[in-house]
């Protein structure tokens, strides 16, 4: 069985690192991917105070406005195109009006990440250097220039932007698991079966036993929703009809990629409660008193998790609710 700890860079241990440790006496530059992440903004809304504070500018090599410019210009792909037009025209004007980004570098510079190579080589040993990243694959070779001892240096930090616009660990991960693959828990070999639902944060599957599995998809693993899953496990809630996780879920590799959880029965509360057509044509025989009394079931259970951020909820009857204890909210009844 395989079960360890979580596989990360050299830094500090808390989930979220504070903008302030890195504002001070930091080198913060960026990666393309990062700026067009989808908490970008309130990443921005972070780290401008602190930069601010500390006189302190986060640097855009010129590559990166290149790769913009081109995604904007990407007729074949209309939504990265309108987002990737958006962020250059918000950081134009963060420039005009706040002058807290530098853009660095020469037109005849090569590709984007070989000038992370380069920059961070070269200057690891004068500054302390933080590279903001998504890439998992430039992630691990920017860290990889920590491995060499030949010289004296500074250890350089990468961090990716969560669903916060906070910054979170870089976990490094090569694998994901999908169907008919065997993952590790404290519970031994799991191996995953049929694909029993997708959506943003990853995929749920059947498994050879009485759990299901969520597994992340690759960009949306950090320390924060690994750290968020070892405290839901370590406060061993036991509440009927709350689906809470049961046990981590490792690759091959040793590496955190989900967890298990109870499957919860019943039927979508989005697709059936919520639209009149379906709520008559599932449930014609429902009073008011029936929806009152579902209404009373989840405020109970969501008072149990007050505590927790919960999005997921299923239900089975007016008086048994099933909720998923996790990071987003699912509901379902019958």
């Amino acid at each position: 069985m395989i079960n360890g700890a979580i596989n990360s860079n050299t830094g500090s241990s808390t989930s979220l690192i504070p903008f302030e440790y890195y504002a001070k006496d930091w080198k913060i530059f960026i990666d393309t991917c990062s700026i067009l992440h989808f908490a970008s903004d309130r990443f921005w809304i972070n780290i401008i105070p602190f930069l601010q504070q500390y006189q302190n500018k986060l640097i855009i090599p010129f590559k990166i406005i290149e790769e913009l410019q081109k995604h904007e210009a990407n007729k074949a792909k209309p939504e990265l195109a309108k987002r990737a037009k958006r962020c250059l025209k918000d950081l134009q004007q963060r420039i005009n009006d706040d002058n807290f980004i530098d853009i660095r570098g020469e037109e005849n510079d090569s590709f984007a990440d070989n000038v992370f190579q380069v920059v961070f080589t070269k200057f690891r040993m004068t500054y302390k250097l933080l590279l903001i990243t998504q890439d998992n694959n430039l992630a691990r070779d920017i860290l990889a220039l920590n491995n060499n001892k030949s010289v004296k240096a500074n250890c350089i930090h990468v961090r990716q932007i969560n669903e916060y616009g906070f910054l979170s660990k870089f976990i490094n991960v090569t694998h994901i698991p999908k169907e008919n693959e065997i993952v590790y828990s404290k519970l031994g070999q799991i191996k995953l079966e049929s694909k029993v639902a997708s959506g943003g944060e990853g995929i749920i599957y059947s498994t050879d036993t009485p759990y299901v599995a969520k597994i992340y998809k690759k960009e949306n693993i950090d320390e924060k929703k690994y750290e968020k899953i070892k405290l839901m496990l370590s406060k061993e809630m036991k509440c009927k009809g709350v689906c809470c996780p049961v046990a981590e879920l490792w690759n091959s590799k040793n590496e955190f990629v989900g967890f298990i959880m109870p499957k919860a029965k019943g039927k979508e509360i989005q697709k059936s409660i919520f639209i009149k057509k379906l709520f008559l044509k599932n449930f014609p025989d429902w009073k008011k008193r029936d929806t009152v009394e579902l209404c009373i079931t989840i405020l109970k259970k969501i008072k149990y998790l007050h505590d927790k951020k919960n999005h997921n909820r299923r239900y089975k009857s007016t008086k048994y609710f099933s909720g998923i204890a996790k990071e987003s909210l699912f509901c379902r009844y019958g």
